[in-house]
């Protein structure tokens, strides 16, 4: 999302450009994303992916946040550019096809040169009966394919039935869990005003 920050706000945040690009997701989309070089022995990386790791171990849906400055005139050529994209009804065809388009060019270089704030962890149990019906399909015999936007740990567990705390059924039958890593695209190519965070629009 990209916003625009009202000046006692910006002034708070120690000044830069007003306008600021802020992003989540899965780590596996936003840490490519981020801007090269880290002070000499700053661990935070190594410290956030760690964290991770482990969160995902405990089957807990994890985010990592970014953002980045964008300068005012980088900003208005963009927009405009943009809005050109999102108003020719071929580029919009082929965005939503999933294929090469204008809008998703742009969108991946706005999303570019991230600053790293940090990750969360959230508890998101299965629903009620979940874990008991993989587990029925799996004594069954049916072969069960889970599609997850998690990290592979979360995955695991999710699909093992242990996230609400359930032991996974023994089957020797080895799974097969794949990541399938990628940036992820609004649904809706059309441009968003600036909204500031006081409400007024740019």
């Amino acid at each position: 999302v990209v916003v625009q920050l009202p000046p006692k706000l910006l002034e708070w945040c120690g000044g830069g450009s007003d306008i600021r690009l802020y992003c989540k997701g899965a780590d596996s989309a936003v840490l490519p994303k981020l801007a090269d070089g880290l002070p000499s022995g700053d661990h935070t990386l190594d410290a956030l992916k760690e964290a991770l790791d482990l969160w995902a171990a405990l089957a807990l849906r994890t985010l990592v946040w970014a953002y980045r400055e964008i300068p005012t005139d980088e900003w208005q050529g963009w927009h405009l550019a943009y809005r050109a994209a999102a108003e020719d009804a071929m580029e919009v065809t082929r965005f939503k096809a999933g294929g090469p388009s204008a809008i998703g060019r742009m969108q991946v270089e706005l999303e570019r040169g991230l600053k790293l704030q940090g990750g969360s962890a959230i508890e998101d149990k299965l629903q009620d009966g979940v874990p008991e019906t993989l587990q029925d399909l799996r004594a069954a015999g049916m072969a069960i394919w889970i599609l997850t936007g998690d990290k592979v740990g979360t995955a695991k567990n999710i699909a093992s039935g242990e996230s609400d705390g359930s032991k996974a059924s023994e089957d020797p039958t080895p799974q097969r869990i794949r990541s399938l890593s990628g940036s992820e695209a609004s649904a809706d190519p059309k441009p968003q005003r600036i909204r500031s965070l006081s409400g007024s629009e740019a």
